[in-house]
């Protein structure tokens, strides 16, 4: 019976300890346990901690308050306006030790220059420190994955509109890049649309009156030209990490929706985005490279495997393809491998062939043609078996491709995998 007592004491001390712990921990620590979680795929407890730091957030911001509301009701500190300056001389004279640590803590998120040095604005900004945009972020991003839209548009748009108080500005783009996800997946154009052109409005190509900068303007006019790829790419640069999907995810959106000149031209400013910015890694790792043609920026390109599969997972070669397509030159492709991962590869060289000159029928049969390096799906008929040889330099993503081919064959069908070290 002792033993028994003992053991249900043991738990009830241990459970006593972990919810001491979720209670005297800091919103931001309770969020940091959230994206933990949420990496390691437990989606239900990130919900749960993601929820106790909001919860965390606003009771702490709500006693904030209360305790500077207390302080500023004294006749001595109200005598002093709403100068924060003033008002913090005389809670030093009074000794208000707790409103001066409130109002020392939260200068760093709201510097009283910030608000003009007025009392009554910082009280009405920490008021939206309510809110906890990273918590909605991280919460809405959960409801995506579990198909749970409505939910995960409530507090993506939530922490959408209060990012403004995000400790990492950038993290604004995420969000966007989420609600854009999202819209695409409940098939909402028009929210697609204006939520991707928020990620480039930072950047000011259109004015205000809706017309392309000079620098827009020039490019639309240099491609109507037709301008040879070498000079496109000697003439202009527009580096721009954060936006460069989004340019080339409005140009393929204008494409299928027949704005043929709206997808010439993201199409060209992101495919200019993406180029800036592949060239930019390779000068920062070979500060001897400078760029004469494209032919020789894709040779310099080969020899960085890590920006090659950078470039195949985020669908890089698709912007170019875009971009040639877009000048309305059309005609197909039959390659003679199996899998979407080779139709990214093929669009690329599609787009660089067009670009250089190479006539669409010498395109053709060369991919047609296209034999594929060695451990690279090589096929083998052995006494009644087909053995699918995929096994050089294996990836994550390049084998979920080779799974899918595998998946598509007919019969039984075994999977060998090995280590990727």
């Amino acid at each position: 019976m002792k033993k028994i007592l003992f053991f249900n004491f043991f738990i009830l001390i241990s459970f006593a300890g972990a919810f001491s712990s979720q209670l005297n921990s800091t919103s931001e620590e309770l969020l940091q346990r959230a994206s933990l979680e949420f990496s390691n795929r437990n989606y239900g407890s990130a919900v749960k901690l993601a929820e106790k730091a909001k919860e965390k957030r606003s009771t702490d911001v709500t006693k904030s308050l209360f305790v500077l509301n207390q302080s500023l009701h004294s006749k001595e500190v109200r005598d002093q306006g709403d100068n924060i300056s003033n008002i913090i001389h005389i809670l030093h004279e009074r000794e208000d030790e707790a409103a001066i640590s409130i109002l020392n803590g939260e200068v760093v998120k709201i510097p009283f220059d910030s608000v003009n040095n007025s009392i009554t604005k910082f009280l009405a900004r920490l008021e939206e420190y309510k809110n906890f945009p990273e918590a909605d972020f991280l919460i809405g991003q959960v409801y995506v994955i579990s198909g749970e839209y409505i939910l995960a548009k409530k507090y993506l748009l939530s922490a959408l509109k209060n990012a403004d108080l995000l400790d990492i500005p950038q993290q604004r783009v995420d969000i966007l890049y989420s609600i854009a996800t999202l819209a695409n997946l409940e098939g909402d154009k028009e929210l697609f649309e204006k939520t991707l052109l928020l990620i480039g409005a930072d950047e000011r190509l259109w004015q205000t009156n809706g017309k392309p900068t000079p620098f827009v303007e020039s490019i639309i006019n240099s491609l109507k030209k037709g301008i040879s790829l070498d000079k496109f790419f000697n003439l202009y640069r527009h580096n721009s990490p954060s936006a460069m999907k989004a340019y080339g995810l409005l140009g393929d959106f204008y494409m299928k929706n027949g704005d043929n000149e709206l997808a010439l031209t993201y199409s060209a400013i992101g495919t200019l985005s993406i180029f800036s910015y592949i060239l930019s890694v390779i000068v920062a790792r070979n500060v001897d490279y400078e760029y004469t043609g494209f032919s020789d920026f894709l040779k310099q390109l080969s020899v960085y495997p890590d920006i090659i599969e950078w470039a195949r997972n985020n669908e890089i070669w698709k912007g170019f393809y875009n971009f040639a397509e877009a000048g309305d030159r059309e005609f197909p492709i039959e390659l003679p491998v199996e899998g979407e991962h080779f139709v990214c590869d093929a669009l690329a060289a599609v787009a660089v062939g067009l670009e250089l000159g190479v006539e669409p029928v010498k395109i053709q049969e060369s991919l047609s043609n296209f034999r594929n390096m060695a451990g690279r799906q090589e096929i083998y008929e052995r006494d009644g078996y087909t053995i699918i040889s995929d096994c050089y330099n294996a990836g994550p993503e390049s084998m979920a491709a080779a799974l899918k081919v595998l998946g598509r064959q007919k019969g039984r069908k075994i999977a060998v995998l090995g280590d990727m070290l």
